[in-house]
């Protein structure tokens, strides 16, 4: 983070440690896009694992389009 200029790096703070402080505990992060995807991705972890992917650490979620390219750095 250290070569973020300051703005940057109080966006990703709030939007990583405020509202998505659960990302740092994952184990796994799958981001995808879409509301089939959303739908559908944890019924199939949970057929393949049997259990939810919450339930193994693992991070489900959509990104937010307008606030993604400041990860894309």
């Amino acid at each position: 983070m250290n070569s973020l200029d300051n703005e940057s790096q109080r966006k990703i703070r709030r939007q990583v440690l405020n509202t998505r402080g659960e990302l740092l505990f994952a184990r796994a992060l799958v981001l995808f896009e879409g509301e089939t995807e959303e739908q559908a991705l944890p019924i199939f972890a949970n057929a393949y694992w049997g259990k939810h992917p919450y339930e193994l650490e693992n991070n489900i979620r959509p990104p937010n389009c307008r606030d993604t390219h400041q990860f894309a750095r």
